[in-house]
């Protein structure tokens, strides 16, 4: 069965830039992919390969996890846990609510990727 991960491309989405500040002042990353696992921050790209590598996403996520094929283009992650278009969500243009929606999503799915 494949776990509950969802992908934001924000460079895509009308209020990414709001996002991405929310992100920043959550974690202090700015830069994407911004990796969030059962509630938890990960950190980017390398510490996310890391985290795979060390069997640290699987013992997170509870079994093998299909996941971390990442392209040259940053931002631009394939999962095999995910299908279809990325899940899309709107802003409302306040920095506040885009933290609220930003913990809504960790909070909903067992991983989430910005």
């Amino acid at each position: 069965a494949g776990k509950d991960v969802v992908v934001y491309e924000l460079d895509k989405m009308a209020n990414g830039d709001a996002i991405q500040g929310a992100l920043l002042s959550m974690t202090g990353q700015r830069t994407v992919p911004n990796v969030f696992v059962k509630g938890q921050h990960i950190g980017g790209n390398d510490d996310s390969q890391k985290a795979a590598r060390e069997g640290k996403l699987q013992a997170m996520l509870g079994g093998s996890v299909a996941m971390m094929a990442v392209s040259s283009e940053i931002g631009s992650w394939a999962t095999a846990a995910v299908g279809g278009e990325p899940e899309e969500f709107v802003v409302e243009g306040q920095d506040d609510f885009a933290v609220l929606i930003v913990k809504d999503a960790i909070k909903s799915h067992d991983a989430v990727i910005f």
